[in-house]
């Protein structure tokens, strides 16, 4: 086989490669240079003719596979370098160790960077992944047993088991439910529920083991034991008691479709002078907010789990996303052609994990689809929750992008939180934009608004002369037509006033009078150019805001209305008022 001279010479050697992996020993590591060629501009390098070379010579005598047999014990060795982890599994004959498997895998992403002894743990697991049925538990265990520190050596021939202890209490209008986890390793958990809803002593304490089982699944606990000191609700689940009521029953249901989840869950009843750890989390749970002094982890549930059941499911209502959803669950799409090519193209970026609808994302690897309800409450505690800090909309939908969630109208929804805010308004900038557009005022006389025409014409000063119209003019046509004379050419004649003759001054001036009505008409046009451009700029500042009687406005603070006490830090607004008068 001849060296590569194109990239589809490349793809088609890695092909090949892929089909002669479990053959090949380290496959990964000997084509590298291979896959780094296909990463960026085509070269065949130096190291790749090296390395196609020395992939030709291995594959010229390889070593055969052997068969495993029925009974015999498999040896699996791994190895790690920079770029890949290898497996090799063996079967002795005699003194000698025969392949029957090979594996190889490249790192991927943060992979590489993972501890020595952590991409060991990620070979075991390749290995397990693409020879299942060769591997045996004791492997695992032998791994684990090897690089497990001495004082923390625990092999044991029972399965790990969860313990979980749960209690409830109820009063009239609210109850408390306790839950101590007691892990394989001996540590010791403890979780609080405070409920906000009426409940009896048997619901509480039902509520009290599906909270166990919850936190169960959410640790990641395969076998449960559960332990409570209500013989009644742990009769039932093990079927001695009858639920004839029907809150139990649903109660009962939902008990044993969670117990589905794990592989094995036991249910015991222990006295309860056995259950006093439980027992005192629940009284703290169940006390008023004010009066926990502890750091216990304290969750606050406003409505019972049998209520919450038929909001469960992600196609519990009808959203923008129900589409999708019932595409990638059940492959319907809607009648429409052009709508279902729609559904089909935007489902690419969609998958459905844990019965949760996820948006495959480019800043974050799973968005987590929410609907209207939640979105509302995201934005809100990201917004003005403990930790929030009244970003603005763009910087609050970075933030919710960040945490992983994601819906279609976020953007716009972030807008309309941040107005809403009352903080955000009371203490935000002070508006220095105009909040109407200028409105322009064309004078049908120039100088009109000075009085001119209502004062008539100046006085003639001492020792100042003009040139006289027959006709008087108003000030106004003087300005126009009229040169003025200044003292010192009476004084000392110039030779405009030498050169003057009154007969032929008195004939342009009538002639300017004609001419009178396009001079005004150019000057009011030149005017109204003016001001269409002064406004064209001035209203490139404005932020309209338009207040209507009835609507609740805010009033900028000022030095007679602001809390001297408050300082620099204080409101810049105050209020609410309601408009009940404008002026236009």
């Amino acid at each position: 086989m001849a060296s590569p001279k194109t990239v589809k010479d490349v793809q088609k050697l890695t092909e090949r490669i892929a089909a002669l992996n479990k053959f090949v020993s380290r496959a990964t590591d000997k084509c590298l240079p291979f896959f780094k060629t296909l990463k960026q501009a085509f070269a065949w390098t130096d190291e790749c003719e090296t390395a196609f070379q020395e992939l030709k010579h291995y594959l010229s005598s390889p070593p055969l596979l052997n068969p495993s047999k029925e009974g015999e014990n498999l040896y699996l060795y791994l190895a790690v370098s920079a770029s890949a982890v290898s497996a090799v599994l063996i079967r002795e004959e005699g003194k000698k160790q025969l392949p029957v498997y090979y594996v190889s895998q490249a790192f991927q992403g943060a992979e590489s960077r993972y501890p020595r002894i952590e991409k060991i743990a990620f070979a075991l697991i390749v290995a397990s992944r693409k020879i299942r049925t060769a591997i045996k538990a004791q492997a695992l265990a032998d791994f684990i047993a090897e690089f497990t520190l001495l004082d923390e050596d625990r092999i044991t021939d029972e399965v790990d088991k969860w313990t979980i202890q749960t209690d409830g209490s109820s009063a009239q209008k609210k109850g408390g439910l306790g839950v101590v986890i007691t892990t394989p390793d001996g540590e010791v958990l403890k979780y609080g529920v405070q409920l906000k809803f009426p409940a009896t002593n048997n619901e509480a304490e039902y509520e009290g083991i599906l909270t166990g089982l919850g936190l169960g699944k959410a640790l990641g606990a395969k076998n449960l034991l559960i332990q409570s000191d209500s013989k009644l609700v742990i009769g039932q689940i093990k079927g001695e008691y009858e639920a004839k009521e029907e809150r139990m029953q649903k109660y009962l249901k939902l008990t044993r479709q969670l117990t589905q989840e794990f592989d094995t869950v036991e249910f015991v009843q222990i006295l309860r002078s056995q259950n006093m750890g439980a027992d005192e989390v629940s009284k703290l749970a169940s006390l008023e907010e004010g009066g926990i002094s502890t750091d216990l982890a304290i969750e606050v549930q406003k409505h019972p789990s049998i209520e919450e059941v038929a909001t469960f499911t992600i196609q519990s209502t009808d959203t923008c996303m129900t589409p999708i959803i019932s595409f990638l669950q059940d492959g319907r799409l809607p009648q429409n052609t052009e709508e279902a090519k729609k559904i089909k193209k935007r489902a690419a970026r969609f998958t459905i994990l844990n019965d949760a609808l996820y948006k495959r994302g480019f800043s974050m690897p799973y968005l987590k689809c929410v609907d209207k309800e939640e979105a509302r409450y995201i934005l809100e505690e990201v917004h003005g929750g403990i930790c929030g800090d009244h970003a603005g909309s763009r910087s609050l939908v970075n933030k919710v992008v960040r945490a992983g969630y994601f819906w279609p109208t976020m953007q716009v929804d972030a807008v309309e939180i941040v107005k809403r805010c009352d903080k955000c308004q009371r203490y935000g900038n002070v508006q220095r934009l105009p909040a109407k557009r200028m409105t322009t005022i064309a004078s049908p006389w120039p100088f009109a608004q000075w009085g001119i025409d209502i004062v008539g014409p100046l006085p003639q000063g001492k020792g100042q002369n003009h040139r006289q119209n027959p006709n008087r003019r108003n000030p106004l046509q003087a300005y126009l037509c009229t040169e003025a004379v200044i003292p010192v050419e009476v004084g000392v004649t110039s030779i405009r006033r030498g050169t003057f003759n009154k007969g032929i001054n008195d004939d342009e001036l009538r002639l300017n009078l004609d001419y009178l009505d396009e001079v005004k008409d150019n000057a009011s046009s030149k005017m109204t150019k003016y001001q269409k451009k002064m406004a064209e700029y001035y209203d490139k500042r404005v932020k309209l805001r338009r207040l209507d009687i009835g609507d609740l406005v805010l009033r900028r603070t000022t030095t007679a209305t602001k809390d001297p006490t408050q300082g620099k830090l204080g409101p810049t607004w105050e209020g609410p008022y309601r408009v009940i008068h404008y002026s236009r």
